[in-house]
């Protein structure tokens, strides 16, 4: 299922949007279509659960002293990890949070520097791939692959300006999005008629409130089970194709 797209973010299109991305410290800004991060560190919004996540990167030079940059997925009050951790040298990384982490030396190419490279984790039951450029430079294994979700991560306090283009996030098994509006710290829960849902694995649903002049669309392709904990005027059009059961509770 990893060739379907889950969700994806485009700074181009975007810009530095804070809705989805809490800023940790420094001062993140877009400039000619890319996110700067420079002295800084974000982390996004959504917790996710395995996937294929491809960060187009423009590193402007390979490690060296003086670099600190981590890319990847972070749960910080667990500290589980999965990333490239580019310092001295370049590593791939993980943590369970439980005590058990690992991590693999990556040879750095200078065909990578100064040009917009895709680094992309590859996190499964138990293992995690990372690959440049599409071809694999390291894979970690064992406990100390996280088993709990996360979220995007960018540090970057080095000398040079790595700059971030856009994030794909493929074959999410689980994606929860709790962004920040401008008038609240909190979601509501509600999902708006400019929005737009597809599941491409297992999942269970539940929704619990639906305000009744929306029309979303709900797309899942494969085994769909939700339950709805109110029953509004229901306009939605729910598609489940490719299933050997699916279900629609209204309580």
């Amino acid at each position: 299922m990893l060739n379907k797209r889950s969700f994806y973010y485009d700074p181009y299109r975007q810009g530095y949007d804070t809705n989805l991305w809490k800023t940790l410290q420094g001062a993140p800004y877009t400039s000619l279509g890319r996110l700067i991060v420079n002295h800084g560190e974000i982390i996004h919004y959504g917790d996710i659960m395995k996937g294929q996540f491809e960060f187009n990167l423009n590193l402007p030079s390979g490690p060296g002293t003086g670099d600190n940059r981590l890319i990847g997925l972070f749960q910080p009050s667990a500290n589980t990890y999965l990333y490239f951790s580019i310092g001295a040298t370049m590593k791939a990384m993980a943590s369970d949070g439980e005590g058990h982490t690992s991590e693999q030396a990556i040879t750095w190419s200078a065909d990578w520097a100064g040009k917009n490279i895709e680094y992309t984790i590859r996190w499964e039951a138990g293992s995690a791939r990372f690959l440049v450029n599409g071809s694999q430079v390291a894979i970690l294994s064992g406990d100390s692959i996280p088993r709990d979700p996360m979220s995007l991560y960018v540090l970057d306090d080095s000398n040079d300006n790595m700059t971030v283009g856009d994030i794909d996030a493929l074959g999410i098994h689980f994606f929860l999005l709790n962004p920040k509006s401008a008038d609240t710290s909190e979601w509501d829960g509600h999902m708006f008629s400019t929005q737009f849902v597809a599941v491409s694995e297992n999942v269970q649903v539940r929704i619990t409130k639906l305000v009744p002049s929306v029309y979303q669309n709900v797309t899942v392709s494969e085994y769909f089970s939700g339950r709805m904990t109110s029953r509004p005027l229901f306009a939605q059009n729910i598609a489940v194709s490719d299933v050997a059961q699916g279900l629609i509770n209204v309580i």
